[in-house]
């Protein structure tokens, strides 16, 4: 493999080159010079082509690319040689690699590996101040994607497919520039200059419901129906369009449902709309509950508020039940005692009892801060209170809230913060998760995090410590 001096010329005028540049442009309208982009790099076709492609146009914007490769070990010798592969083609395209080895598991599961990747992604991309992550999915993705959904089955959004820009929790932005590409533009771009990509093994193990889709059924269909993948793109272009729409009409009936209290919706207010939005609606409540919102659930809540039947209740798991009661639809949730007040204002400053036999006292603090910035775990903290909108509150999560994450510029949904973060220390929660918050965003969550908004500068204007009824402070 020679291509440290592959003809750039040739390159920049291939499908894929045109393509990823103007992707990059949709995906931030003011294309900095200079920046560094972090690509995910496996050793597959797609993602050299990715790397290759990113580097011809780099010359042009002047911008540097950052190569992440992961090696999850599930393939003995393989895995390694294609670590190996991923070092020595960047170094032949003068490209920074970063590998991360991920320990060995028994049992790793799709959603596990995931996280590990977009995890690393995330570091690497956080360590040389980038703020966009590439990955190198294809039109040929975007069809199994949407294949693998229905036969699964999914709602109409689900039919949207792989989104070509997304912003994630850390606030980076990942991008997959490749996905009007096809995997044949992706075999002649590396044919031109002479690449052979490395090949998954567990690609061909048709065991798994995706490589089925691959290697069976797509080009079984694709010998009668040549168009097969352009009309499930324009299938799906279509569906995307519309479901902005109906997304955009469904915003103000979902916030008029949840004007006064989260979990009580008044059913008459929900009837009068067209089933499309009630469904949407119904959808959003189970998201915002961490309840996967299935068809069979949403169509089973519709029928009982259809039903009329007084005291119809039906239990949605683990944590949360849904009842009809006096022409309200309410939401309970099955971890929170109702002698138990979940909503207290806290003494600022002073001490206040809040349930499970807890004290929360705040202070005022002129002092050095012990600790810049406490271990999750800490059952206190010390804070600058300056910028808060006052009462704070005690209280567990409701659907909406955010939180600015410690070290985050931007704030992110409280639901996707606490699944990211699991609860340390004495915090594991006995009845629900709960936290402090003001006004208008969620403070300190004891045991996963705090706000951003929170952060000393200088020095502390308050301590807020959490500490068992009865015992005093020392």
């Amino acid at each position: 493999m020679n291509i440290s001096c592959m003809d750039t010329h040739l390159i920049t005028r291939t499908l894929i080159v045109a393509k990823v540049r103007e992707a990059l442009v949709q995906a931030r309208e003011n294309f900095h010079r200079a920046d560094k982009l972090v690509a995910a790099i496996s050793g597959g076709s797609d993602s050299t082509a990715l790397l290759v492609a990113l580097c011809a146009i780099s010359k042009e914007v002047n911008f540097s690319v950052v190569a992440c490769h992961i090696n999850h070990k599930l393939r003995g010798g393989e895995s390694d040689q294609d670590e190996q592969y991923c070092l020595s083609i960047c170094q032949h395209l003068n490209v920074e690699c970063r590998v991360y080895r991920a320990p060995v598991t028994s049992t790793p599961s799709e959603a596990n590996l995931r996280a590990t990747r977009y995890g690393f992604l995330g570091q690497c991309a956080e360590a040389v101040g980038s703020t966009m992550i590439l990955t190198a999915h294809t039109q040929d993705d975007q069809v199994e994607t949407v294949l693998f959904r229905l036969f699964r089955g999914t709602s109409a959004s689900g039919f949207t497919g792989i989104k070509p820009v997304r912003k994630l929790d850390n606030g980076l932005i990942l991008v997959r520039p490749m996905l009007n590409n096809t995997r044949k533009e992706v075999s002649e771009l590396l044919s031109t200059i002479g690449i052979v990509a490395r090949a998954d093994s567990s690609n061909m193990q048709t065991k798994f419901a995706r490589n089925f889709l691959r290697q069976g059924l797509i080009p079984l269909c694709q010998q009668r129906f040549s168009s097969m993948s352009t009309q499930i793109e324009r299938f799906r272009n279509i569906v995307a369009c519309e479901d902005d729409y109906l997304g955009a009409q469904t915003d103000p009936l979902f916030e008029k449902l949840n004007t006064e209290d989260a979990n009580v919706w008044l059913i008459s207010a929900l009837n009068r709309e067209h089933a499309a939005l009630k469904r949407r609606c119904i959808a959003r409540a189970l998201e915002e509950r961490q309840i996967e919102p299935s068809f069979e659930r949403v169509e089973a809540i519709l029928d009982m508020v259809a039903s009329g039947k007084p005291y119809a209740r039906l239990s949605l798991g683990k944590l949360w039940d849904v009842k009809i009661s006096h022409g309200h639809l309410l939401w309970m949730s099955k971890t929170v005692k109702t002698n138990t007040p979940m909503d207290i204002e806290l003494l600022l400053p002073g001490q206040t009892d809040v349930p499970n036999s807890r004290v929360i006292l705040i202070e005022p603090w002129q002092l050095p801060a012990p600790v810049d910035y406490p271990h999750r775990q800490a059952a206190q903290v010390f804070v600058n209170l300056a910028s808060i909108s006052p009462p704070i509150r005690y209280r567990q999560p409701t659907p909406g809230d955010k939180i600015q994450p410690l070290g985050m510029s931007q704030p992110v949904a409280l639901k996707q913060f606490l699944r990211t973060h699991k609860p340390a220390g004495d915090f594991t929660p006995r009845d629900g998760v709960h936290l402090i918050a003001d006004r208008q965003e969620v403070l300190w969550v004891p045991g996963y995090g705090m706000s951003d908004k929170l952060k000393v500068l200088d020095l502390p204007t308050h301590r807020i410590c959490i500490q068992e009824a009865g015992i005093e402070d020392s």
